[in-house]
């Protein structure tokens, strides 16, 4: 089995691969990471070629779409790279949470922050993700149940890109999963998390802990030692998601690429 090449963009160093990083090795896909954490600011190129890898890998941060080019100096680069994925080299283009919102905004839509009703919306925890009709038919799904049991920490959210169907919802957030499958073109956003192991969730607490206080309604505020409670509990489900959607993912990829080498 030829091996496949994946490019990961990384934004800090809690937020990595975890689960998905052995899932894609089994998988037979060489990782190569570019972590802009480590990097230096003034970024000289303006998109990276996306042409020499397989597919694209996009993973969270706690920076923001929307945010200056100061205080998120990769995202003009990661913009440009995500677009000529899509839409020139056709290179898969998989993203999580800040991924997935690159992804949309790359695609057209808006970035904005969560609410409903007026109220400022933040999603931190485990929760219950339903498939919608189109995400139960999706191949990056099959093998799930619905819902889908995720872990979820944002505060931003998307709209749904056009062109594209979505596949997951929630009721604090209506998109929470998209496919945008058009003329040879392939990306997937999901908004929450499976790839977390209880370790970086413990570290992102301790990362994002004036953050995930920061709530307009005290009853919103999180409990941190449940949290920590609920990853070591979904800790196998967690790996076990994580491992069949890469395996969908990939067979998604490999069967791409062996068309075009017919």
């Amino acid at each position: 089995m030829e091996r496949l090449r994946a490019l990961v963009f990384q934004h800090v160093d809690n937020e990595h691969l975890g689960y998905m990083a052995p899932a894609l090795e089994n998988e037979g896909v060489d990782i190569h990471v570019i972590n802009f954490s480590r990097m230096p600011d003034d970024l000289k190129i303006k998109y990276y070629p996306v042409e020499t890898v397989d597919m694209l890998i996009v993973l969270g941060g706690p920076m923001g779409v929307n945010n200056s080019t100061n205080e998120y100096p990769s995202k003009e680069v990661e913009l440009a790279t995500i677009k000529r994925a899509i839409f020139e080299a056709r290179v898969p283009t998989f993203g999580v949470c800040l991924g997935s919102q690159l992804i949309a905004k790359a695609l057209g839509a808006e970035v904005y922050q969560n609410k409903k009703y007026g109220k400022r919306i933040k999603e931190i925890g485990y929760y219950g993700v339903p498939l919608t009709k189109t995400g139960f038919k999706d191949p990056i799904f099959s093998g799930l149940d619905s819902p889908l049991s995720v872990l979820q920490w944002h505060g931003d959210a998307f709209e749904l890109p056009k062109g594209a169907k979505r596949l997951a919802t929630s009721l604090n957030c209506t998109n929470q999963a998209f496919v945008y499958n058009q003329d040879g073109a392939l990306a997937y956003g999901v908004l929450f998390h499976t790839e977390f192991t209880p370790e970086m969730v413990r570290q992102q607490i301790i990362n994002d802990r004036e953050w995930i206080h920061d709530v307009e309604d005290p009853r919103d505020d999180v409990n941190e030692e449940f949290i920590i409670e609920c990853a070591d509990k979904n800790a196998s489900l967690m790996e076990k998601e994580t491992r069949i959607i890469v395996r969908n993912w990939v067979n998604m990829v490999r069967a791409r690429t062996l068309t075009k080498v017919i």
